[in-house]
């Protein structure tokens, strides 16, 4: 239970201000900032993650059963006791580990230091009724297609419906699920530190079980022990963190020894050094973004892999207009909705016309871009969504109106697994168990 006083250095007290954050800030950033003042231990630290992750992943079908047990309109409810209700609930439901009497009595303590006595008294009220009623719990209607799979998948109905009008109802459900689903996490070994074999025996002798990916050289992904926080090898360089998905736009940039290489919009800056990785430190990467402490990011990664090519740059492409690259990295922001397993709270908070207004950022980005790359220079334009008006269909404008550029097929420098008919990197999480991802390269010509 959540002691007097202690609400901001219990599991539970960091969730519920994480998740009540959330619906300002980025989820995952407030879960490590948090965590990183706390003084959890390793099980709490976990519980933590487990009731923000779960919560946001679930968080339509939670609120569709307390919606019907709520005294009032749950719409409408203050936003803590919102959380503390579906802290409780998903305790109740997805944590069997959990004791139902600890689930409501931690959430009724949440109350009372959050919200106050009236409502906890509430929350006790609402959690109980679903103890008593969680092996009876309402179903929507099956013969509502879109509003069953909404609630039951937990994604909005916006989401499934433009899903369903593209793969049918049955890839759609396949989709939400995995969406569902805890990610492998996958760590890039550093070439200039070690190679793979001597990676995978490094996390043979730290108990770490792990296998190489046939998809990327470079990443191998852990099958136990995923608490990597305190590893030395990560903190002294030997590897990163990163999704297979994320490390493919390198590999299909193939950047040289020697090259002037652009990452544009490069923070947090997980693909900026894997170009330095590859390229043996030995030529000039420019990291640009335009926000200061993203930049911040970059440069903690650069410190710890201990890397000299790398060199930062706050602004946006108008201060590079005299400058001319090889080869340049466009990872454009995006509506981030093929990343939905790693940041949950994407699905609630982006809305319909999100991704229109994602494309007009998108394709001035890549107008900016095509005027910084030398003739015969490459761009690889990627990005961690699923939808084809941010990808496919966006190069197939820019092509249209720029005849001096055509695209080059990624079976050349990438597992033909993870190319589309079209020649480009387009992976998806229910059919390549990675990220969803898009990626092309670009040729001057």
């Amino acid at each position: 239970m959540v002691s007097q006083g202690d609400l901001s250095t219990s599991a539970r007290g960091i969730a519920l201000d994480v998740l009540s954050a959330a619906e300002s800030s980025h989820a995952d950033e407030s879960l490590s900032h948090a965590l990183g003042r706390s003084v959890l231990s390793t099980k709490d630290r976990q519980l933590a993650t487990e009731l923000v992750q779960g919560v946001l992943r679930w968080r339509g079908q939670l609120d569709y059963y307390l919606g019907r047990w709520f005294q009032g309109d749950f719409r409408h409810a203050n936003i803590r006791l919102k959380n503390i209700l579906r802290l409780g609930l998903y305790q109740l439901l997805y944590l069997d580990r959990v004791p139902d009497h600890a689930a409501v009595d931690s959430s009724v303590d949440l109350a009372k230091q959050s919200t106050g006595l009236k409502p906890a008294r509430l929350v006790n009220a609402v959690l109980r009724r679903a103890i008593r009623e969680k092996t009876t719990l309402p179903i929507p209607d099956p013969r509502n297609q879109l509003e069953s799979v909404s609630i039951t998948s937990s994604h909005p109905a916006w989401l499934v419906q433009r899903w369903a009008s593209r793969f049918g109802w049955k890839e759609t459900q396949d989709f939400c699920h995995c969406n569902n689903a805890t990610p492998d996490l996958w760590i890039r070994w550093n070439p200039l530190r070690t190679d793979r074999d001597s990676f995978l025996e490094l996390l043979q002798e730290s108990n770490l079980d792990a296998e190489p990916s046939d998809i990327s050289p470079w990443h191998v992904k852990l099958l136990s022990g995923t608490n990597l926080s305190d590893w030395s090898p990560l903190q002294d360089g030997q590897c990163t963190v990163q999704d297979v998905s994320a490390g493919l736009p390198v590999i299909l940039l193939d950047p040289q020894l020697g090259e002037t290489i652009l990452d544009f919009c490069a923070a947090p800056g997980g693909k900026t050094t894997q170009i330095a990785e590859k390229i043996q430190d030995n030529g000039t990467v420019v990291a640009q973004d335009v926000s200061p402490d993203r930049i911040n990011r970059i440069t903690d990664h650069i410190y710890r892999l201990n890397l000299t090519s790398i060199h930062c740059l706050v602004g946006n492409g108008a201060c590079l207009r005299f400058k001319h690259f090889d080869r340049i990295l466009l990872d454009v922001p995006c509506s981030g909705l093929g990343v939905l397993r790693r940041r949950p709270d994407i699905r609630w908070k982006r809305p319909p016309d999100e991704i229109r207004f994602m494309t007009s950022i998108q394709r001035s980005i890549l107008e900016e871009a095509a005027n910084l790359v030398k003739p015969k220079g490459v761009i690889v334009y990627s990005t961690c969504t699923t939808e084809p008006e941010e990808n496919w269909e966006q190069i197939d404008r820019f092509l249209m109106d720029h005849p001096e550029w055509h695209r080059k097929n990624a079976e050349q420098w990438v597992n033909p697994a993870v190319v589309n008919p079209r020649g480009e990197i387009e992976t998806y999480p229910h059919i390549h168990n990675m990220d969803g991802s898009y990626a092309v390269r670009l040729i001057r010509k």
